[in-house]
């Protein structure tokens, strides 16, 4: 089972790895999941491919290209707060190491390392996001805090259903 584990986790690896992103990290998206009770998606912090349709044609062009790197008001208010942490780039550090490898198993010691620097990065986004929940939406007025709750926020839907634990197979 251990063995499994290990290979679904460099699978992971790999493919995060080879995204080049250093701020948009998975368990982002799963603290503020966990924290809110809401199913959330990149558009919480990124720009979406709707509202980048109304930008000047020269920033349009470049969020083609590098999409991730355009963020909404929260984003925009959230990101430089977690840039100020170096947990992203260490943990960017591993995937770039495992990708030089040349297909060389992580060790166990590099898999804990990694799992550690995961959740030092949900933990600091927790320790910041009570910053930016008391900024006000420069569009509504509201807090970001009263928009997350509500569910408000594009990328963020809050659940109505409880969740269903997944079956053991």
């Amino acid at each position: 089972m251990e063995k499994v584990r290990i290979v679904i986790l460099l699978g992971v690896l790999s493919v995060a790895a080879s995204t080049g992103q250093s701020q948009a990290h998975p368990w982002h998206r799963k603290a503020l999941a966990e924290k809110y009770d809401a199913a959330v998606n990149c558009q919480a912090c990124h720009l979406s491919r709707e509202r980048a349709e109304k930008l000047p044609p020269e920033k349009l062009e470049l969020y083609r290209l590098r999409s991730k790197s355009f963020y909404n008001d929260f984003g925009e208010k959230l990101v430089p707060l977690l840039r100020e942490s170096t947990v992203a780039e260490q943990i960017d550090f591993h995937y770039r190491l495992r990708r030089r490898s040349g297909g060389v198993p992580a060790t166990a010691a590099e898999i804990e390392a990694v799992k550690t620097l995961r959740e030092q990065g949900e933990q600091e986004l927790l320790e910041v996001l009570p910053k930016v929940e008391a900024l006000r939406d420069p569009v509504t007025g509201k807090t970001y805090g009263e928009l997350l709750r509500a569910g408000q926020l594009e990328g963020i839907k809050i659940r109505t259903e409880p969740r269903r634990m997944p079956s053991n197979r």
